[in-house]
């Protein structure tokens, strides 16, 4: 059995001949960071130039635990650099009304309060099913219907956590 680890190149099938390719960008608490580019293409393709889609727009992003990996499900089909840099997020937490509303890094090793603005700019960290991440590939392609937690694990704008703290 294939251990997953930081820089795999992963598939998320969405039919027979189609595949999204993902990214582990890094581990958090025995999950995983990952990544999955706007790019389809036959699994073919993908096999023989694995790094190919790592240059598209970065579609979803999401920690998952490792469970599709295991089966084989998310075929790892090559390894790269994962620049967590790049793409791991700042995090909110808390609540204004019971005492305020924090950042923290990714690793959550370092935190400091968010201004008003901020509450709604930062997402909060959460841990999703691979599943979930897989049926938001699909319906992205228009083959499921998009249900609103999917637009928590689009790739947006939001402050990177070394753009803020300087560190993961």
């Amino acid at each position: 059995m294939y251990a997953v680890r930081e820089g795999d190149i992963f598939t998320i099938a969405i039919d027979d001949r189609q595949v999204y390719v993902g990214h582990v960008i890094c581990e958090y608490l025995h999950a995983w960071f990952v990544v999955v580019f706007d790019e389809s293409r036959t699994a073919s393709e993908t096999r023989a130039s694995p790094t190919h889609a790592l240059a598209s727009r970065p579609l979803f992003g999401a920690i998952v635990f490792d469970a599709r990996f295991r089966p084989g499900m998310w075929e790892l089909i090559g390894h790269s650099d994962s620049q967590p840099e790049r793409f791991a997020p700042a995090y909110r937490m808390g609540d204004p009304r019971a005492g305020g509303m924090k950042i923290l890094n990714f690793r959550g090793t370092k935190m400091r309060e968010a201004t008003p603005e901020e509450s709604d700019v930062f997402p909060r960290r959460t841990f999703n099913s691979p599943l979930v991440l897989e049926n938001a590939v699909r319906a992205h392609a228009g083959l499921e219907r998009w249900l609103p937690t999917f637009d928590d694990l689009l790739v947006r704008n939001q402050p990177k956590s070394v753009d803020v703290f300087g560190t993961l």
